[in-house]
């Protein structure tokens, strides 16, 4: 694997949440909607998976190349715990 291929490097990571996964910046992967999560329908809120920077998946996309989501449109909605 391409070591700059991570998800500090591609277009569907989110503006850094405040917090950390194991002392390494974390954020939102905005590549796929919102999960639903929560017992009752009443508490269900959607949550995006939270990725470490170094973190890499298949659907890599260079930041700002070759997509129509633009990093400057994403924000973030939650923090890390």
């Amino acid at each position: 694997m391409n070591s700059n291929k991570t998800c500090k490097t591609c277009n569907f990571y989110a503006a850094p949440l405040e917090g950390d996964i194991n002392g390494e910046v974390a954020s939102e992967c905005r590549r796929f909607p919102p999960a639903m999560c929560g017992g009752d329908r009443s508490e269900q809120r959607g949550v995006f998976p939270i990725t470490g920077e170094s973190d890499w998946c298949g659907e890599f996309r260079l930041a700002g190349q070759d997509s129509p989501m633009a990093k400057s449109h994403l924000f973030h909605s939650a923090s890390v715990a």
